[in-house]
């Protein structure tokens, strides 16, 4: 005689993936007898059945499901709520309603960063420790309107990742792309999960490598990649605890990731956002990048300026190539009493070569006092 009990459930599930009519009989078998089940067990039968119905075109039942299974969730399980809106994104997608289905796929982004952002103890949300504060970043610039911009307003301007100059830059695009066959193989389009994607913006900067004797701002390349071929700037920001947040009213967040450079052909969790959002090929590992990704449902523009609050611009670099006229710019920005450092780089020619790009000596006893 079939027990109906969490274990069996748990044992049912992983041992059958076809969402047919036997699967979905079973399942409602055991919708008979909750009162052997615990809440976790139920939720997991609701939403089971939703996608079941959902695959079998039976879209009004799915939402039900959607909808009971949404009412069990505990405030603080966000790996359920994570995982039902992804579910509920896709059933209205395919009633080809657009606006709930994005915003259905909105609440699943939310709520996986909530998992990357939180640990979770008996349910008690405990935020982790942010490792990126108080820590030096750099960030490589060119001097143009949004540059400018930033140092008048004390914000940063975050980027739409299709922005970004390598177009393999990030696994987030090849996970998009498949997503958008889905309206071939599965008759509906999934336009609403890439249009919720649209609303994430990405700030890049790079921090110091332990060990190593070469600062971030003495990097060639980032500044031939990045800085507009050394005409730029680099900036060094020191930043406060509120450089990650989260809203959950709004489903704003702010999440910083160190980028791993190692691309796994099965990651475990192939919608973990750092995964889609700051992992790159090894190649760019002399970056030694940090990133901050921050997600706003009302933001629709390639680029969005976020206000860095207490945070503090610590040092500005002027790249050897760097004109007066826009050094003098920048210099006019800060008042004389700031204490915002600047430093100017110059070709070293004497070296022929072996060390072409450093500091004037007269900063480098200033910039010792920066710590």
């Amino acid at each position: 005689m079939q027990e109906y009990t969490a274990k069996s459930l748990k044992d049912f599930l992983e041992n059958n993936k076809d969402l047919n009519s036997a699967f979905i009989s079973e399942l409602l078998l055991f919708e008979k007898h909750i009162d052997k089940l615990d809440i976790d067990s139920l939720f997991y039968i609701y939403l089971n059945l939703c996608k079941a119905f959902c695959m079998n075109r039976e879209l009004e039942t799915a939402i039900e499901y959607a909808n009971k299974a949404e009412d069990i969730i505990p405030n603080w399980n966000y790996v359920f709520k994570r995982d039902l809106f992804f579910e509920k994104g896709h059933v209205y997608a395919r009633m080809g309603d657009g606006k709930k289905s994005e915003d259905a796929f909105v609440k699943h982004i939310y709520y996986n960063s909530c998992m990357e952002n939180f640990d979770f103890i008996a349910g008690i949300k405990l935020i982790k420790p942010n490792e990126f504060s108080q820590k030096p970043l750099y960030s490589f610039r060119q001097i143009n309107k949004y540059s400018i911009s930033d140092l008048i307003k004390n914000e940063l301007t975050t980027a739409d990742p299709y922005t970004f100059n390598d177009p393999f830059d990030t696994p987030l695009f090849s996970y998009l792309e498949f997503s958008s066959q889905i309206k071939e193989n599965a008759d509906y389009d999934i336009k609403p999960l890439i249009d919720a994607y649209k609303h994430i913006k990405v700030r890049c900067f790079v921090k110091h490598k332990e060990r190593s004797k070469k600062q971030p701002f003495e990097n060639q390349l980032m500044w031939s990649h990045y800085a507009d071929s050394h005409r730029g700037i680099c900036i060094r920001y020191k930043f406060d605890t509120e450089i990650t947040m989260e809203d959950e009213k709004a489903k704003i967040f702010s999440i910083c990731y160190n980028v791993d450079y190692k691309l796994e052909i099965k990651p475990d969790n192939p919608k973990s956002l750092k995964f889609l959002l700051a992992t790159k090929e090894k190649c760019w590992k002399y970056e030694n990048e940090t990133r901050l990704v921050h997600f706003d449902p009302s933001s629709t523009d390639k680029y969005k300026p976020i206000s860095i609050k207490e945070s503090k611009i610590e040092a500005i670099f002027f790249g050897c190539r760097c004109t007066e006229e826009d050094e003098q710019t920048i210099r006019k920005i800060f008042p004389e009493k700031t204490d915002v450092k600047f430093f100017k780089f110059k070709l070293d020619l004497e070296s022929y070569g072996l060390k072409t790009y450093k500091l004037n000596l007269t900063d480098k006893k200033r910039f010792k006092k920066l710590g």
